[in-house]
């Protein structure tokens, strides 16, 4: 009976797909992102001056303080960027804020007013 031989072409050609295939199921996940409400909860804020906020924010996506809406009892912040809506990971990092404010902070509170989260 002869032997049958594959030829080394024939295991390459079978070979090589499977390669690229595996390689594309290790590439990391590629952040969409969306123009939106980002929450400040877990993120430091201060005071760097009797009229002047810090606030850790994310740093990408080019963060943005859109809202501040100061009354006697407390100081409103929103920040928003182009966040990641399809759970890519982020950067562990952040950008520095700086809200000026209209009247000194004084015992007011701070309230990000997309999580409610609130520093004192």
């Amino acid at each position: 009976m002869p032997s049958r031989r594959i030829s080394t072409r024939a295991r390459v050609g079978f070979v090589v797909p499977l390669l690229v295939l595996a390689a594309g199921a290790c590439q990391p996940a590629v952040a969409v992102r969306e123009w939106g409400e980002v929450s400040l909860e877990g993120q430091r804020v201060s005071v760097s001056s009797p009229n002047e906020l810090e606030i850790a924010g994310p740093c990408t996506g080019d963060p943005t303080v859109t809202i501040v809406d100061e009354d006697e009892h407390q100081v409103g912040v929103l920040v928003e960027a182009n966040r990641v809506v399809n759970g890519a990971p982020e950067p562990d990092c952040a950008t520095l804020l700086v809200v000026d404010l209209a009247e000194p902070l004084g015992d007011r509170s701070v309230v990000d007013l997309h999580s409610g989260a609130t520093w004192p």
